[in-house]
């Protein structure tokens, strides 16, 4: 069940698309848990981790379209998929320091994509707001 707040989010995000006049595309992504009985103690659950999803939702995103991604709880999401099995902290490098502030540098030589294009792609959606994800359980 969505919260009141999240039915806002999606309600405001499909009228500035509407006003736009902008394609939108629902993606749901991850797992489905269906109960086997009322009180739910047993059910059926499919392990996806949401690969397919995340991957058509950049798809879209890439066309122009708006994207309203439903993902199940700790799946993969659009554009943070790419990191799915790095660990973030061993790209990381520590550059000189300048004063009293640190700063650091990516080692791109671990990644198998170009994370310029990935975060340009990211920003793009962002700035135009054509990405919403809500999450499920």
């Amino acid at each position: 069940m969505l919260s009141e707040s999240t039915k806002e989010r999606i309600a405001q995000f499909v009228q500035v698309h509407r006003e736009r006049q902008s394609n939108v595309v629902l993606i749901t992504s991850g797992g489905t848990t269906v109960p086997l009985e009322a009180n739910t103690v047993r059910f059926i659950d499919n392990f996806s981790v949401g690969t397919r999803g995340s991957a058509s939702a950049e798809y879209y995103l890439r066309r122009g379209y708006a994207v309203l991604f439903l993902f199940r709880k700790r799946s993969l999401r659009p554009f943070e998929r790419k990191f799915n099995h790095l660990n973030i902290l061993d790209l990381i490098k520590p550059a000189a320091k300048s004063g009293a502030e640190a700063s650091f540098v990516v080692d791109q030589s671990a990644l198998s994509f170009d994370l310029g294009q990935l975060v340009g792609e990211y920003e793009r959606a962002r700035e135009r707001q054509l990405l919403l994800n809500v999450e499920f359980i």
